[in-house]
């Protein structure tokens, strides 16, 4: 069946169809795709749960939390960080990590609020 054989389903005046298409560049495209698989691992969505109420959090402190190996850690932050969702801060010997903006904690508290619903 090709497209054209699809039957559609038209709207009236009770129910008019609501599809809109939101236009995204190829970047944003990426980029949206890229948190998506960020925060699809659950170790990562823990880091940012924890993240989330906290103006920023060192390393070693989420270290203690998780009980992550260092490595294994600094990989899953790297994915966070490089997803655009957390920002890092070196301070001496000191990384701190918090939410890269509002919108992200917006989307976390949406997520969460969601999941309670279902």
């Amino acid at each position: 069946m090709n497209i054209d054989q699809i039957p559609t389903c038209h709207g009236d005046d009770h129910h008019p169809p609501k599809l809109t298409t939101v236009e995204l560049s190829d970047a944003q495209h990426k980029q949206v795709t890229l948190m998506l698989k960020a925060l699809a691992d659950s170790q990562r969505l823990q880091m940012v749960l924890l993240l989330k109420d906290a103006e920023e959090v060192c390393v070693s402190e989420i270290a203690k939390i998780t009980g992550d190996k260092m490595s294994t850690l600094s990989n899953r932050l790297k994915q966070l960080h490089e997803a655009g969702l957390i920002n890092k801060r070196r301070e001496a010997q000191h990384i701190y990590y918090s939410l890269q903006d509002e919108h992200v904690r917006h989307l976390i508290d949406n997520l969460v609020t969601h999941a309670k619903h279902l």
